[in-house]
């Protein structure tokens, strides 16, 4: 409707990536990719729906007040996938090492003060003095989920 027209957006930057503020900026749209926290909150509005959220967006865009983040390339994005990944992974098989620790705690099989790295040859001394058969199968569910990882 208004070819002349430049237009201007922006949006919190989120799980979904850049890949919005590529196809905006291919189409000749002036997008910018905010911090989350950098939005302006009032005190008295904590409520956030998405309604507001877009309000406040687009009021501090209007008045020169939001501030982009650098966008990283695609290439960068692929580079950094590999070691994010492999953070979050390890993350995970941690939680899981915590989960089998708790459970052996939770019925007597490890002290409190005891300190040993949780490995595969605990777990398996674990099981072998297991309590009982749903104890078993709990860490040997944990136990598979770790060694998948």
């Amino acid at each position: 409707m208004f070819p002349e027209a430049t237009l201007h957006s922006a949006y919190e930057a989120g799980f979904s990536g850049y890949m919005l503020h590529r196809v905006l900026k291919l189409h000749g749209i002036d997008n910018i990719v905010v911090h989350a926290a950098a939005v302006e909150v009032s005190a008295h509005s904590r409520v956030k729906t998405d309604k507001r959220d877009a309000q406040k967006l687009a009021s501090q865009l209007e008045a020169g007040r939001l501030r982009g983040i650098r966008v990283p390339t695609p290439e960068q994005e692929q580079r950094r996938l590999l070691s994010r990944t492999r953070s979050q992974l390890v993350q995970q098989r941690s939680a899981v090492q915590n989960q089998i620790r708790m459970k052996a705690h939770q019925f007597g099989l490890i002290a409190p003060e005891d300190r040993r790295q949780m490995s595969h040859k605990l777990v398996a001394e674990l099981l072998e003095r297991s309590p009982a058969e749903a104890f078993r199968f709990v860490v040997e569910v944990h136990w598979q989920v770790w060694e998948f990882k």
